[in-house]
């Protein structure tokens, strides 16, 4: 099991708690499985020049079979160093795979504003750079308002 499968099992699997099938049973005891074989790895920091933030995001349109619904990821590294990382269902159906990485893309951009608003109140000096492009293009008309907060982001 690689990482992005463990990842995908410990957020699909307790959705069936209630009513598990012998799939879902065997993805619960792969879980302990891959995590008692990889209690060596880690995560680790290294010393870099360079403290720039740097943030990478993706989606997978309609890629849960059950509720058709699309998982958001993101990663924040600061330097070479990853410091925020997270993988979840997005919580309303996409219409298309644009809405479905807008919509990470909005996560992504929030999550960087946290981490560099924590990193000022610590008096750490970073810079962060992000690309915008304010033009509406008639395919994403159908976003919701809400998702649009990193235009409003982005022109601070």
């Amino acid at each position: 099991m690689s990482r992005h499968d463990l990842s995908f099992a410990v957020n699909y699997v307790p959705q069936f708690m209630h009513q598990p099938t012998d799939v879902h049973l065997q993805l619960e005891k792969r879980i302990p499985r891959y995590v008692k074989g990889s209690l060596g790895f880690g995560i680790k920091f290294t010393q870099g020049d360079s403290y720039v933030l740097s943030a990478y995001s993706d989606s997978d349109w309609d890629g849960c079979p059950d509720t058709r619904k699309s998982t958001s990821c993101y990663c924040v590294f600061m330097g070479p160093n990853l410091v925020a990382w997270s993988s979840k269902k997005q919580p309303k159906i996409s219409r298309s795979s644009t809405e479905a990485e807008y919509k990470a893309l909005s996560l992504t951009a929030t999550e960087v504003q946290w981490v560099y608003y924590v990193l000022n109140e610590l008096s750490f000096h970073g810079a962060m750079s992000l690309a915008a492009n304010p033009v509406f293009h008639a395919t994403t008309k159908h976003i919701e308002i809400d998702f649009h907060t990193i235009r409003d982001l982005m022109a601070l």
